[in-house]
């Protein structure tokens, strides 16, 4: 009983996020490929992909690449291709974020129309240690929340900017594949 009272507890102060993010442009925005989970955001017409094993294998076996890309500890190169073609209509923010009681790393860098326009950038909290090409960031200046408002997404009053576009819903990616409106 008393390990998985612990296990519950480090489930609600643990957690790790890897996605897509996608926000439509006027009049650009096209339907997404078939067969990839998708999660409504609810804020500015946002889509979330779950970088699940399964996208990933997708993906890494589509581009015949499973090369991490440098700096980054999850994004592989099959992840940079959908993204960078998903991009052609859409503005894509990658963002990969782990924590454990609120200390933990954020990842991002988002594309437009085939570039990047953002990043990458990677960031540490002040209570975790920082090694490159990760720079210690006070909340605000996360990375995952310093992309988001460089594509637009500005916080409300009482949340950053991760909060704003409901990433704060989930802890963990598998998590998103699980809700109702998850494709």
């Amino acid at each position: 009983m008393r390990l998985l009272k612990a296990m519950r507890t480090m489930a609600d102060v643990a957690g790790e996020l890897e996605a897509l993010i996608l926000l439509a442009v006027r009049g650009e925005a096209r339907p997404l490929p078939p067969g990839l989970p998708v999660a409504d955001l609810g804020v500015d017409d946002a889509q979330l992909i779950p970088i699940t094993h399964a996208v990933r294998a997708r993906c890494d076996r589509a581009a015949q690449d499973n090369e991490k890309v440098a700096g980054f500890r999850e994004l592989t190169q099959g992840i940079v291709e959908l993204a960078t073609a998903l991009s052609r209509h859409w503005v894509v923010v990658y963002v990969h974020c782990e924590f454990w009681a609120g200390d933990g790393i954020h990842a991002a860098i988002a594309w437009h129309r085939g570039s990047v326009i953002f990043g990458p950038r990677f960031t540490s909290t002040p209570g975790e240690r920082a090694e490159a090409p990760y720079e210690i960031a006070d909340r605000p200046d996360m990375a995952i929340n310093a992309a988001l408002r460089a594509v637009g997404i500005r916080a409300e009053r009482s949340a950053d900017e991760f909060a704003t576009a409901g990433l704060d819903r989930h802890r963990w990616t598998s998590e998103w594949v699980a809700q109702p409106d998850a494709g």
